[in-house]
């Protein structure tokens, strides 16, 4: 028996955030979207997590869109499939695609098809026919996103240069991994530890300024959230500093007006967690990438996030080198 493939819808792939939602595809299905933000891979991912990743379906068929209505209903009979609590969902990608059929008759032909009792208030189980230009896909929906990100931009605490809480969760996607341990040496008022919190990571945070560490602590309890908060200088935290090791580190290096003392103190920061660690993300207003070099990090991804024509944030994913 073959193994199952997953088709994952993602974010449409254009505007300023192009690149990082690539890069969070890539991360967690494997594989880019195509221009419509469909990726097919046959690794599966709990999409719950998902920034731009929004939903995963295991394909049960894949066939033409130009093959006829009653041969795809053919086709989905011939699977014998048995539902509980059902529905059956269209989507379009792109949304606007024009149809000669009604997609609601579609829905109900489909699901006369599948036995077992439907519930189209309160489904246990939704089949998902997925209608591009070229193609019919018909599956079962396995996982969404949770887009938890969009209540963590109401935080009670934040600052005009926090982190938007949907790039911070793609940062956490494209650095973390299930059940790791996740530190943020920079963390403000918290947004990167409250999506890594939220997606079930146990996380640790630090900050120089009492302000901040406090604000993330409040941020944390105001959504129910729990995580280890420590009024410590980035540059001068070890692996004793919460009485472990960590699997990987996310943080958005603090911004300020003078240039040359601000990159002393980022080279200071960087060349003490190297070893804290070994996968770390870093974002930063300016190119990091010979000073990772530099201090022994292997990069592997650089993103550009742009806020807005003279403003970008530079996302980069690394590794440390041993030695």
């Amino acid at each position: 028996m073959s193994s199952p493939e997953y088709l994952y819808l993602i974010a449409k792939p254009v505007g300023r955030e192009t690149e990082l939602i690539r890069a969070e595809s890539l991360a967690l299905t494997g594989t880019w979207p195509d221009e419509l933000g469909i990726a097919v891979s046959n690794r599966f991912t709990d999409t719950a997590r998902g920034a731009y990743v929004l939903a995963n379906v295991e394909i049960l068929l894949s066939v033409s869109s130009e093959i006829t209505l009653d041969l795809l209903y053919q086709q989905i009979c011939q699977l014998g499939l048995q539902g509980h609590n059902f529905c059956v969902r269209i989507i379009k990608r792109p949304k606007k695609i024009p149809l000669s059929f009604d997609q609601f008759e579609v829905a109900n032909q489909i699901g006369v098809r599948i036995d077992g009792p439907a519930n189209l208030s309160k489904p246990e189980m939704e089949f998902w026919l997925i209608i591009t230009p070229k193609r019919f896909w018909f599956g079962l929906k396995r996982s969404i996103s949770d887009k938890q990100w969009t209540h963590f931009n109401k935080r009670p605490h934040t600052t005009s240069s926090s982190l938007p809480s949907r790039i911070a969760r793609a940062m956490v996607n494209l650095t973390a991994n299930p059940g790791d341990r996740l530190l943020d040496p920079c963390c403000g008022t918290g947004t990167i530890l409250l999506e890594g919190a939220n997606m079930g990571l146990q996380v640790f945070g630090c900050d120089l300024n009492l302000k901040m560490k406090e604000a993330t602590r409040k941020n944390l309890a105001h959504f129910g959230l729990s995580g280890a908060v420590a009024l410590a200088d980035a540059r001068q935290i070890s692996s004793t500093t919460f009485g472990h090791p960590f699997n990987a580190i996310v943080t958005d290096l603090p911004y300020g007006i003078s240039l040359v003392k601000d990159e002393e103190r980022d080279r200071q920061i960087l060349a003490n967690i190297r070893m804290l660690a070994p996968r770390a993300t870093f974002v930063s207003a300016r190119d990091l990438s010979q000073d990772l070099e530099n201090l022994g990090y292997q990069i592997e991804t650089i993103v550009q996030v742009p806020k807005h024509d003279r403003f970008v944030r530079q996302v980069f994913v690394t590794r440390s080198v041993s030695g």
